[in-house]
């Protein structure tokens, strides 16, 4: 069965997402391989928030990602399962300290954040397809490929 949702991350200051946004987002690239899950990402999306008093609260300085999940034909879990593994990876076993706060948006707000054309498709590892708009491309984790650069230049292995 298909399903999608969206995941909402708010740092208090762009420092603190400036220190910890690449752990985190290791963190969901890793979870999305693991189970096979379409993943797009929005940096620093600006959340309008009406006449709300912001002036004085720190909704004016935090900074906010979006992270868009949708099940593919390869997804190993149900859309319950991957709630209940995202809670526990970011709030029960506490394995990044809590600077941020990561939630899941409200289902009813999914037509107004759809998913993007712009989307990783995690295959086999270490396979990836990189979606732009109508065009797909097979691509290579970043990490498989990197120990095999690491041997190239190392000159005592020549």
């Amino acid at each position: 069965m298909k399903w999608r949702i969206n995941y909402c991350i708010t740092y208090p200051t762009q420092t603190l997402a400036s220190r910890y946004r690449e752990i985190v987002f290791d963190t969901i690239y890793n979870v999305s391989s693991l189970v096979k899950i379409d993943l797009a990402i929005k940096r620093g999306h600006i959340f309008d928030y009406g006449n709300t008093d912001v002036s004085g609260t720190s909704l004016k300085e935090s900074v906010s990602d979006i992270v868009y999940f949708r099940s593919s034909p390869q997804t190993k879990v149900s859309i319950k399962d991957f709630r209940v593994m995202m809670r526990c990876i970011f709030h029960d076993y506490e394995l990044i300290p809590d600077p941020f706060e990561l939630f899941p948006m409200l289902q009813k707000s999914l037509p107004e954040f759809p998913f993007p054309c712009v989307f990783l498709r995690f295959l086999e590892y270490p396979y990836v397809e990189a979606h732009k708009g109508g065009h797909k491309s097979l691509t290579l984790l970043a990490e498989s490929v990197l120990p095999i650069l690491g041997e190239e230049q190392d000159a005592s292995l020549n």
